[in-house]
């Protein structure tokens, strides 16, 4: 088992550097992945619904301090989502805002 070693700095580098490398393709896999769902009609579904659940952009103001917090936490969430969507698919994303007016269009009878 290796120690520690604070000043071998050239291991210190490449620690950091698998880090980083390893981060890098975490983030292209969750990326490539959230591109191919909002390129399926149901996942822009899914999508839609977790951000609208999560009241994005809504006031998340409440007396209980916990209450505030849970909705505050769901309300990071969704706008995460808002944005990675905007970011990575605009026009995936401008769709999914389309078919959410026709469905609400349809469901209101008109």
């Amino acid at each position: 088992m290796r120690r520690y070693d604070p000043t071998d700095v050239h291991s210190l580098a490449r620690a950091k550097a698998d880090i980083d490398l390893r981060d890098k393709l975490q983030r292209e896999t969750e990326e490539a992945d959230f591109t191919w769902l909002m390129h399926t009609r149901r996942g822009r579904r899914i999508v839609d619904g977790i951000i609208r659940r999560s009241r994005a952009g809504d006031c998340c103001f409440s007396t209980n301090a916990l209450t505030m917090a849970f909705s505050s936490g769901m309300q990071v969430e969704g706008e995460y989502l808002e944005r990675m969507a905007k970011r990575l698919c605009p026009e995936s994303y401008l769709l999914m805002l389309k078919e959410r007016n026709d469905e609400q269009r349809n469901d209101a009878g008109g």
